[in-house]
């Protein structure tokens, strides 16, 4: 069966930024703009080998977004140094494009939420010690809501101020690596590395919809660890990972659950 389909739309973005250095090192930065965002192509046309419908009448995600940020660094003294940025925004979004609860089938398509108000910030930092050791930290917070009240027809949505369905609002990475010299052979390198990621559970679906035992994205919290042997000419490689090394239950957002403990190797050859 051939469906023809004939859609034009026309809309307009923008956008303007402005910084200002407070301080030696310290930068504020503050910017708005009026994102537009085109569907793609599997969430218009689907795909049927990804078990994706077809979803034609989806319109074009639109944001007033405003962001407000500071840039810290890089501060030196002695052999240390940090930096780090942190950015807090508001973004108020209008038929945002969001993935479709599956069917019986297992078949799902995208659909558009009416209004979405989200207000969060993000964070980074790094340091450096005598350029051997390096750490990182981040942190997200998104408090993203169902923000249209009534529906066509002036019932009042049950869901309306719910966090955003399916969506997580709060995680956490960081990092630690350190570097050797001359292990085995002079001139080699060997970076031992360790990473850590979080993410805080969130709810399957609306949070406001149903009684006990809701469908629920649990806590993840993933601990990896590695190591990258460079030999002195530089231009071969070992890398060994263990991801995952506590064997913890990670998910995907539809609580679909991914590998457990793995591990990895990898030979990297640079001809130039």
């Amino acid at each position: 069966v051939v469906e023809q389909v004939d859609r034009t739309v026309n809309h307009n973005g923008y956008g303007a930024g402005i910084s200002y250095k407070l301080f030696t090192n310290v930068l504020l930065q503050s910017s708005y703009e009026h994102a537009l965002r085109l569907p793609e192509s599997n969430e218009l046309l689907g795909n049927e080998s990804q078990n994706i419908n077809a979803a034609y009448q989806l319109k074009p995600e639109k944001s007033h977004n405003i962001n407000l940020g500071l840039i810290l660094g890089t501060f030196n003294w002695a052999k240390h140094s940090i930096k780090g940025d942190i950015n807090f925004f508001v973004r108020n979004i209008h038929d945002m494009i969001q993935r479709g609860e599956t069917s019986t089938d297992g078949y799902y398509g995208y659909e558009n939420l009416g209004k979405v108000l989200s207000k969060g910030f993000d964070a980074e930092y790094n340091y450096e010690y005598d350029n051997k050791l390096f750490l990182s930290y981040g942190v997200s917070l998104f408090n993203a809501r169902f923000n249209l009240r009534y529906d066509k027809n002036g019932t009042e949505y049950a869901y309306y101020d719910d966090r955003l369905r399916n969506a997580p609002y709060f995680t956490m990475n960081s990092g630690a690596e350190y570097v050797l010299k001359s292990v085995l052979q002079r001139h080699s390198r060997l970076r031992l590395n360790y990473q850590f990621n979080y993410v805080h559970r969130f709810y399957k679906n609306w949070e406001s919809i149903g009684g006990e035992n809701k469908a629920i994205i649990p806590t993840q919290d993933v601990h990896n660890v590695g190591m990258i042997y460079t030999f002195p000419d530089k231009k071969l490689s070992i890398g060994l990972n263990a991801k995952n090394i506590f064997n913890k239950q990670v998910f995907d957002n539809w609580a679909l659950q991914k590998p457990g403990r793995s591990f990895h190797a990898k030979i990297s050859y640079r001809i130039l």
